[in-house]
This record gives structure tokens, sequence and C-alpha cells, in this order.
């Protein structure tokens, strides 16, 4: 297992068992799990006081003050929750994040296929439970995240953060090239007929409630948002430009990395009943995060 930190809970073990009972059983049952998104009180908010230190740190020194209004990052106690974005000395916006590693197995998701973990584990019958847990556990940690901006009004989170569940599956690389798709419409105009218009993060920039184009706009560049976020592990240089691994085809374990090809943007989670591909995803996507972890906490370590 990572020696990064993990947000998630301290009873590893606890989990393992867990996870076993729910194979045996299929029964929702409470999990010894936390969720790092919903983190906000007082016992169990360390993991948004880091992502906090971590995006006041990148916007010293990615955001140019001559061009525009540099953010300033404050942990927020208060209705909503989240990581407060103040610009003038006014709160625009509240964060919160979005795991990139799979809802994890707990009484939310058991019986719901969609969900990677549940459904590896429904398919794998000799799945190796204590490896499956600690692919969760090392996916809960400071590089394990998305950060959306909530909706302004209603809903306590994006949208975005629920349809890319539903229809992108969770995953990274689909997500990754939607941010993309986003930067190239920003850079062309916002001109009629991009490809960025058939996607799901379309309506979260075009809905004012979100906050989305004012949060991603900040960045100007996909490559500025790659290295702000240091989303080096999950891209790939191709003609001078960064370009999202794909998730399935990879083989990051063994240094083979294919990068997504927009033609292949289908869902395969749901669909797929092989539990070595099942298992891959797993792999690809533990590693990854394990990587960007450890980058980002040398941030936080100013180490880099």
């Amino acid at each position: 297992m990572s020696n990064i930190e993990n947000y998630c809970g301290s009873n590893f073990g606890a989990y393992v068992r867990y996870i076993e009972e729910v194979r045996e059983m299929s029964k929702r049952i409470k999990a010894p799990y936390i969720d790092p998104d919903t983190t906000y009180d007082d016992s169990q908010s360390k993991y948004y006081i880091e992502l906090t230190k971590f995006l006041n740190k990148q916007e010293e020194k990615y955001i140019d003050e001559e061009k525009q209004w540099k953010y300033i990052f404050e942990n927020n106690k208060d209705e909503p929750d989240g990581i407060k974005v103040k610009k003038n000395g006014e709160t625009i916006m509240v964060l919160r994040s979005d795991q990139l590693g799979f809802s994890a197995i707990h009484e939310d998701t058991v019986g719901k296929v969609g969900h990677l973990y549940y459904r590896y584990l429904c398919v794998a019958k000799d799945a190796d439970v204590n490896w499956l847990a600690e692919c969760i556990w090392s996916t809960r940690t400071i590089g394990g995240g998305f950060i959306w901006p909530i909706n302004k009004i209603g809903r306590k989170q994006t949208n975005y953060n629920i349809t890319r569940g539903r229809w992108l599956e969770d995953r990274v690389d689909f997500t990754l090239m939607e941010i993309k798709h986003y930067f190239d419409w920003l850079k062309n105009d916002k001109v009629k007929g991009h490809c960025f218009e058939c996607d799901l993060l379309h309506t979260a920039v075009c809905n004012e409630n979100t906050g989305m184009n004012e949060w991603l706009e900040h960045f100007e560049t996909f490559e500025t948002y790659v290295h702000y976020f240091k989303m080096y592990p999950f891209v790939k240089k191709d003609g001078g430009e960064y370009i999202p691994i794909n998730i399935v085809e990879s083989d990051i374990y063994e240094g083979v990395y294919k990068l997504l090809n927009e033609d292949k943007r289908r869902r395969v989670i749901r669909e797929n009943g092989e539990s070595e591909v099942l298992k891959k995803i797993i792999d690809n996507v533990s590693n990854l995060i394990i990587k960007r972890s450890e980058i980002i906490q040398k941030v936080l370590d100013d180490t880099i």
C-alpha cells in the first residue's frame, strides 16, 4: 500500500472484512469508510485543509497577476461547506472535490453494477479482497480528485459531478478530454459546431448557476490546467499538446501508455463482464493516482 496519507478512515482491516461481507451477503450494510469529498466538519477536514494549501501554492506559481486576478482560497466551515474562492476580497464561488478513483464499495453503491469496484466484485468470483480494498484506499489520497465549483443556487454540488458519473462512468480520461475540448473551444472563440458542444461539460459551462465557466477560464489553457493540478501521470505529449491516457487500453504497471482516441469514448464498465479488463482499469487508475498524490505531496512539502 502507498505511504501517502489517505483520507477515508483509519480502519483498513475493518474495511477489508466489510467487502468480504458484501461479497458473501450482497447486503447494504454501513461501511467503515469516510468519503473524502464529504469531510467538512472539524474532526475530518484535513483533506480540504491540504487541498486549500495546495491551491494557494499553485495560484502563486501559475497565475499571472498582470493578466488576471489571483484567487485566494480559504477553508470554509460555513454553509455551503467546501473551499471558498475569493477575488478582490469577495467570495465568488465554493469548491468541492470529486473523486477520480470511482465510487467506493459502501452502502450506497452495493447492488449497482455501474460502479466499477462493485462490478468487479460481482464478476471476479476469486477477487483478492485485500488488493481491492488497497486500490480504493490508495485513491482516497491528496491527488485523488478533481475540484469543481458547487452550484450557486440549489444542489450542494455541481451537476457535472453527477452526470459524468452516469454518462462518463467517472472515467478520468473522458473527463480530461472534455476539459481539453473546453480550452480548445475557448482558443477558437467558442466557435459554433465545435466538438465541445457535444460534451457534458458544455452544459455545465453554459449554465451560469454552476460557476464552471468562471472556474475553468481562470486557467486559460489545457497545458496550464495540467501543470496547475499536476495531472502529468494522466496525460502524454503528442504533437506538442497534452492528450489524456486511455485508462482501459493502457497497462501502467508494464509501462504501456495508449492515448485516448476520440472515436473510442464509449462506456465499457457497465457492459463489461471480463474481470481482467475491469481489474486492469482499477490497477491503472490506482497507480496513476498514487503518482499524482506523490507529486502534490512534494508541492505541499516544498520539495519541488
